[in-house]
């Protein structure tokens, strides 16, 4: 009997030891699926890597794409490729540009996108301002766009394109929505836009009745109103001549007459082009 209870203690150590054993081997097991998702994410990173090295040394093309089909597949595995391109801020901006500057389609290994380079090249669309560009894990893309906002239509060589204030090229194309922007005619005259609409800002009862501006000899605007009445700015002072002009409506109408054009091109002389009959034509009506 004695010796039956000197082997229990013997048998309850070595249960002792199975049981941790047990304890041990599950949280190994446990661990498996967070070890392999770490072990692809850095099989993806070097092959990565690799595929650039690949790249620079100019190794075969069929090379790199068993790699890109080895990241994919990795990447599939763990859950770590693209299901989903989020973008918040898009009015204007064509889908299809869009597309084509994130370079990114559903399926792909998302660490095998570059935010930064896709920001670069969402940058150079001219519906643009800003990007943000964010890969939020496991599996989506994220986009915010600032549009720009057009200022006006610029008119050169028979061809109508919007563009922002300071003179970039928005779009070759312009919607009805932006009919009503003033046109700006002249080669210059989109490096030259963000003086001119400061200049008609500053007064605003005016600058409703502007239509259209047109560069002369690279140095100075015409404006014609939408009554067909020319003005005609100097190239030096030309705000000073546009607030002497707005006071002269205020304060006596001047554009309400049966005039054809107002000369302001020489300093504190203001010569006005009557309209001799009836009949006869504004400059906004000759054809």
């Amino acid at each position: 009997m004695k010796a039956e209870k000197n082997r229990n203690p013997g048998k309850s150590a070595e249960n002792s030891r199975s049981a941790r054993l047990r304890r041990a081997l599950m949280v190994r097991l446990k661990a498996k699926p967070m070890l392999f998702a770490i072990a692809g994410l850095v099989l993806i990173i070097a092959c990565g890597a690799g595929g650039v090295v690949i790249h620079l040394t100019g190794a075969e093309k069929s090379v790199a794409a068993t790699i890109d089909r080895f990241n994919r597949s990795i990447a599939d595995s763990v859950g770590l490729t693209v299901d989903e391109v989020l973008v918040t801020g898009r009015i204007e901006t064509p889908r299809s540009k869009l597309l084509e500057a994130l370079k990114v389609k559903r399926g792909d290994p998302i660490f095998g996108f570059d935010p930064h380079e896709a920001r670069k090249r969402l940058l150079a669309i001219g519906w643009v301002a800003e990007a943000d560009v964010q890969r939020r894990l496991p599996n989506t893309i994220y986009v915010r766009l600032t549009e720009q906002k057009p200022a006006a239509i610029w008119q050169h060589n028979g061809k109508f394109k919007l563009i922002s204030r300071d003179g970039g090229v928005i779009s070759n194309q312009v919607s009805q929505r932006y009919k009503n922007l003033k046109i700006l005619v002249g080669e210059d005259a989109p490096t030259n836009a963000a003086g001119l609409m400061t200049m008609l800002e500053s007064e605003r009862e005016l600058m409703v009745l502007v239509t259209h501006a047109t560069r002369v000899g690279a140095r100075r605007w015409n404006l014609l109103l939408r009554q067909g009445i020319d003005i005609r700015l100097p190239a030096e002072r030309a705000e000073k001549a546009w607030r002497y002009l707005a006071e002269l409506q205020r304060k006596h109408r001047i554009l309400q007459q049966r005039i054809r054009a107002v000369d302001l091109r020489v300093p504190d002389r203001l010569t006005v082009q009557i309209l001799k009959t009836p009949d006869a034509k504004r400059v906004g009506d000759e054809t």
